[in-house]
């Protein structure tokens, strides 16, 4: 084995990882750093020096295959699809996915689960180590899977290694731990250097390629190769930069190979898949002795070809076909094509084809525009914008020309890719649009400059947009005021944005015979947020038989829900809207979603989920530079009543009233009254629930008037409390669903006396009963139990308030919980808090990395350096850290035995 210079620490920690696998334990971790810098070499290295077997899965992203979904997925699963041990519907799911097998687009959720089940299996039987070099490059639909199995890997017991250039660049994997490498020293620099420089050299040259390197080891192995004469004489400086000059060596390295060897390296470079059997096949048509061409390209230190054909360096590839004749290109795309079965891989042949058109061909365009209705079932509008692109510059008539850009940029603009859907529709404006086209095109243009407003201004830019597209596409007009109202009502009832949105959707033209269910979504919308709640009911049955009104939607349709207690049904609907914008890479929407499925996933009392996915949310707000919905911290923080909770509620009140956002502000007081209820405080709780339900925000209003009952009735404000009692009996009694009758009814029976407040709490908890709302039935039976011990019922007292503090503790409704202690106490037992659910609280990867790091003495800035995280996030990182290991100090956590919080972290939840 050659010898490997440096690295010592990184191969210890990547045997360590593989260790801790086969004992069960596994886990994600990024390894990071410029082009060269050893990134792939170190993997390789390690996996080879392992003590022990282990099963390895490779896979390599490519800047050609992006937009070919689950294209570095099917590298990664197709040793596992050869085993017969991997029949049954996984397999099934992952064929389907792959166009292996015809049937049904399986939806993305089902892809990760069937890929991350078969995996989890594997491992069962001994390590298993996936690895994914230049996962930059990884097209979105597997960036989504591998987010997935990293999320599962610790419990799964599997090892995910991502090697990648900035890991910045897919918000769904910056969380993940990572190891950054950086330059070799200057001693293992000159010992690399000395393998490649036989002949005695200038020292100052010598001290100039140091210099120029900065340990790069790719720099190092590559630059002697590309020095000129002058330049060893030391006569001549370095004028190109780094980057240039190792591209310039291997090209001029492989411009030495023979005709045949540069044809079969062009096209090994050419089709990322790696499959040697396609290669041989090409090799055929292009003319090519295969075997020769292939010791060539060998010997000359460019490929590896045994049962799957990989370049040394990923640099490689893209030096070889960056630097390869256009004809050469044309020719090898050409014979790729031929080689391949357009049968089975229709996509791909379509894709090599128009690689190698030399005009335009409507045939290749329409059979692009076909590719692309297929993707966009696969793996959403990133992908089918790519291929309506290529259909596009390959159309001959400019009208088909002009309608393929545009549906590109609507792709485009739809998966967050801006510029290119600008310069998409710049060339759709170009050419011949109808009205109707014309329509489409302001409208995409409008959506992507109001996606980078804020949205009270995009809300009137999309009011504006619909309004001047009214008589040319009124069904898309109606569309906007849709987008419209679902950004104003984030900012509030009684602001601009709201009205303007308002008065469009009242005055949109009707819809045209038959009405859909969009028609239906829009016109109770407008009713209700105009104050008239009665069709309320035709809003909830238009999301329930068309879900993808609510897919671009989330906070609009979630409100909605709320305003009829459907948790069930928010609950459901918020896992399709987040799998949906993962698979769109739709940010915006993807943040949306992730806030609403953690509110719901609160309800239902899975706070440790739910808090996982708020920090998801903060992650991914922090890479886009976005800020974050925080609607579910607030929950999540009134739930729990931890210490500094009321300090952060009013922080967030203040600045949403400064900043006139009016859904936030009354979500904050709507808070506030939850915390100070849980608490005892009702002093405090009833003047933050009068302004919650004062501020008659949609969808906050319903959660608020709970509070506002149990606030008034424990200050003695009986009538208020009851007027409030007959305010929530409207709204839940329009069209009555489990969930919201069961509220009303706890609530009426706090505003009664004698034996009807009883039949009351039985009817709440009835229909409490079999629901997803665990909260509220947790509390209904934490009231319930207060009643009967004033009744001087203590034996039925105790059975409801050990039930109410068994499920208030294992929510983490730390205050709640303790009240429902009180009263046990009260009645002469003692509480028995059951554990949270999932045992003690976990460390999360990343508050596992940062605990590490800040174990072994590094300050915030420097894990801040290491993680690329602002201190400001990795000191929230600590405290969480601190809170979950029960300490309080740095000094604590490097005196605390590692296996002690790694076990804590060995338990992190698999999303």
């Amino acid at each position: 084995m050659p010898r490997f210079y440096g690295r010592d620490e990184e191969v210890t920690f990547l045997h360590a990882m593989f260790a801790k696998a086969r004992s069960g334990h596994g886990g994600a971790l990024i390894v990071c750093g410029e082009p060269g810098i050893g990134k792939t070499a170190l993997l390789r290295h390690a996996l080879a020096t392992v003590q022990g077997p282990a099963e390895v899965l490779r896979a390599s992203g490519s800047q050609w295959e992006t937009d070919f979904a689950y294209a570095t997925l099917h590298q990664l699963c197709a040793p596992l699809l050869l085993t017969s041990d991997t029949a049954g519907s996984r397999t099934d799911v992952l064929q389907a996915a792959f166009g292996l097998r015809d049937g049904a687009v399986p939806d993305a959720a089902d892809v990760a689960a069937a890929f991350a089940g078969t995996a989890a299996a594997r491992a069962a039987r001994g390590p298993l180590v996936c690895v994914v070099d230049d996962a930059q490059w990884s097209d979105p639909a597997s960036a989504r899977v591998l987010g997935v199995l990293a999320s599962r890997a610790e419990a799964d017991g599997i090892v995910l290694l991502l090697a990648t250039r900035d890991p910045e660049e897919s918000p769904l994997l910056a969380a993940l731990p990572r190891l950054p490498l950086t330059g070799l020293g200057d001693r293992h620099s000159r010992s690399l250097l000395r393998t490649q420089f036989r002949a005695p050299l200038d020292d100052r040259v010598r001290e100039r390629v140091l210099a120029e390197a900065r340990g790069n080891p790719l720099a190092l192995l590559e630059l002697p190769r590309s020095v000129e004469p002058a330049e060893l004489t030391g006569r001549t400086a370095f004028h190109s930069p780094l980057s240039e000059r190792i591209e310039r060596s291997m090209r001029e390295r492989a411009a030495l190979l023979t005709d045949s060897g540069r044809l079969l390296l062009l096209a090994a470079a050419a089709d990322p898949t790696g499959d040697p059997r396609l290669l041989r096949r090409a090799a055929v048509t292009l003319g090519v002795d295969h075997d020769s061409a292939v010791r060539a390209v060998t010997l000359a230190d460019f490929l590896e070809v045994d049962g799957h054909v990989r370049f040394r360096h990923p640099l490689a590839r893209s030096a070889v076909y960056g630097g390869a004749p256009v004809e050469d290109r044309r020719r090898v795309h050409l014979a790729l094509a031929r080689a391949m079965d357009p049968a089975s891989d229709p996509d791909r042949v379509a894709w090599h084809r128009a690689q190698a058109a030399t005009g335009p061909d409507e045939g290749l365009a329409a059979a692009l525009e076909r590719s692309a209705d297929v993707a966009r079932e696969r793996a959403g509008a990133a992908t089918a914008g790519a291929f309506l692109e290529r259909a596009a510059a390959l159309s001959p008539d400019r009208a088909r020309q002009a309608e393929r850009a545009l549906a590109a940029a609507e792709e485009k603009a739809a998966a967050g890719d801006h510029e290119t859907a600008l310069d998409l529709l710049a060339t759709a404006e170009a050419g011949p649009l109808d009205a109707l086209r014309q329509a489409r095109a302001h409208l995409a243009r409008t959506r992507i400059i109001a996606a980078l407003r804020p949205k009270p201004q995009a809300a009137l830019l999309l009011v504006r947009a619909a309004r001047r597209t009214m008589a040319a596409a009124p069904h898309l007009a109606r569309d906007s005021c849709l987008d419209a109202l679902g950004l104003a009502v984030l900012a509030g009832r009684d602001s601009e944005a709201m009205g303007q949105a308002l008065a469009a959707a009242v005055s949109a033209p009707p819809p045209v015979a038959p009405a859909t269910a969009a028609d239906a979504f829009l016109d109770s919308l407008a009713d209700w947020l105009g104050g008239d709640a009665t069709r309320l009911d035709d809003a909830v049955r238009a999301l329930l038989r068309d879900p993808r009104l609510g897919l671009r939607r989330p906070a609009l349709s979630a409100l909605v829900l709320a305003e009829r207690w459907e948790w069930d049904v928010a609950l459901a609907a918020a896992r399709r809207q987040v799998v949906a914008a993962r698979r769109s890479g739709s940010f915006s929407d993807l943040s949306q979603a992730l806030t609403v499925l953690a509110v719901a996933t609160a309800v239902a009392g899975d706070t440790a989920t739910a808090a996982e996915l708020v920090q998801e949310t903060e992650a991914l707000a922090e890479a886009t530079g976005t800020e974050p919905l925080p609607h579910a911290r607030l929950y999540l923080t009134a739930l729990g009543g931890a210490p500094g909770a009321h300090g952060l509620l009013t922080a967030v009140a203040d600045r949403a009233r400064e900043a006139g956002e009016g859904l936030l502000w009354a979500t904050a007081r709507w808070c506030a009254a939850l915390l100070h209820n849980s608490t005892g405080e009702y002093a405090a709780a009833l003047p933050a629930a009068r302004d919650a339900v004062r501020a008659g925000e949609p969808g906050v209003v319903c959660l608020a008037l709970p509070e506002l009952v149990e606030a008034a009735v424990r200050c003695g404000e009986r009538d208020e409390a009851a007027a409030a009692v007959e305010q929530l009996a409207v709204r839940t009694g329009t069209a009555p669903t489990p969930i919201g009758r069961g509220v009303e009814q706890c609530a009426r029976a706090l505003v009664t006396d004698g034996p009807e407040a009883e039949a009351h709490y039985r009817q709440a908890l009835a229909c409490l009963a079999g629901t997803s709302a665990l909260v509220p039935m947790a509390r209904a039976h934490l009231l319930y139990g207060e009643w009967l011990r004033r009744q001087g019922r203590r034996q039925d007292a105790r059975r409801r308030l050990t039930t109410a503090s068994q499920l208030l503790s294992a929510i983490g409704a730390t205050a709640f919980a303790s009240h429902a202690e009180g009263e046990l106490r009260a009645t002469g037992a003692f509480a028995v808090r059951r554990a949270q659910v999932g045992g003690p609280e976990r460390l999360t990867h990343q508050e596992a990395h940062v605990a590490r790091l800040a174990g072994g003495g590094c300050t915030s800035k420097e894990i801040g350096m290491r993680l690329h995280l602002s201190p400001r996030t990795v000191d929230a990182h600590l405290r969480s850290v601190f809170r979950k290991l029960g300490i309080t100090s740095r000094r604590q956590l490097r005196d605390m035995a590692a296996e002690e919080w790694e076990a804590r972290s060995a338990r992190t939840p698999g999303g």
